[in-house]
């Protein structure tokens, strides 16, 4: 299983660029460097950096254009990596990026919309991992994508 079939079996989503190039046999990069549609100086210097090392292994560029920091290789192949909304309401994230969680750490709450009043729904990370995307809306449906970690490859 690849990875782009691991993500439309844990969320049935099939219409992102991802999937496209997995069907048409094409390699591709991509990457948050700063979330919410943001851009910021810092996840711009992280995609030059990436780029280049990307370039320099494949020979493009010297090797002397690679990041001086060891590169990290992560995979997202296990659902458990993954945490989704059971229902609709406001999510209060618990965890943040780049932070090393625990198997059934606490992903964030969920606020009913309709009942303020009543006991947010705790929703956890099945498997451990590293934060590497957590969601940048409050206003979650059932079935949304609340984050995902990423484990060592």
């Amino acid at each position: 299983m690849t990875y782009f079939d691991s993500i439309r079996a844990l969320s049935g989503e099939d219409r992102v660029i991802g999937n496209f190039a997995d069907q048409n046999g094409v390699d591709f990069l991509t990457g948050e460097f700063g979330g919410g549609s943001t851009v910021n100086l810092s996840g711009l210097a992280t995609a030059e950096r990436g780029v280049r090392g990307v370039l320099s292994y494949l020979g493009v560029l010297p090797a002397a254009a690679l990041p001086e920091r060891p590169m990290r290789r992560f995979v997202m192949d296990d659902p458990g990596l993954y945490a989704f909304a059971d229902r609709r309401g406001f999510f209060e994230p618990k965890y943040a990026l780049g932070e090393t969680l625990a198997a059934g750490a606490l992903a964030g709450l969920i606020h009913d919309i309709d009942r303020p009043w009543s006991e947010p729904l705790p929703v956890h990370f099945r498997t451990g991992g590293i934060a590497m995307c957590i969601r940048t809306f409050a206003l979650v449906e059932a079935g949304d994508c609340l984050g995902h970690l990423a484990s060592e490859f």
